[in-house]
């Protein structure tokens, strides 16, 4: 079989897509980053996954800077970049405004 190209990576839950998406965006809200584990566990499943932090360079700070307006208030906005077989490739993740929360007496 000459020429022939196999979709998947060869990672063990490669699904080998033909058309996937190079990046996802997914919006957290305060109440599902609560629920979230520490970010030293966190950052062990994200390489169990294959998800490492992404250096973008000169276009980090502008990329930063529209995913922040995207976050909802105590929330973040997390871009993971995908393979072409969509496997996770790389994750950044920004925060939101940080809102008061002020205590009534």
């Amino acid at each position: 079989m000459v020429g022939h190209h196999a979709r998947k990576c060869g990672k063990p839950r490669c699904r080998g897509l033909k058309k996937a998406v190079e990046f996802d965006i997914q919006l957290e809200t305060e109440e599902c980053v609560r629920g979230h584990p520490a970010p030293a566990a966190r950052s062990a499943l994200l390489a169990a996954a294959g998800a490492r932090p992404v250096e973008i360079g000169d276009a980090h700070k502008e990329l930063e800077a529209e995913l922040r307006k995207m976050a909802p208030p105590n929330g973040r906005t997390v871009l993971i970049f995908r393979s072409p077989c969509g496997c996770p490739k790389g994750r950044m993740e920004v925060w939101g405004a940080k809102k008061v929360r002020r205590i009534k007496k």
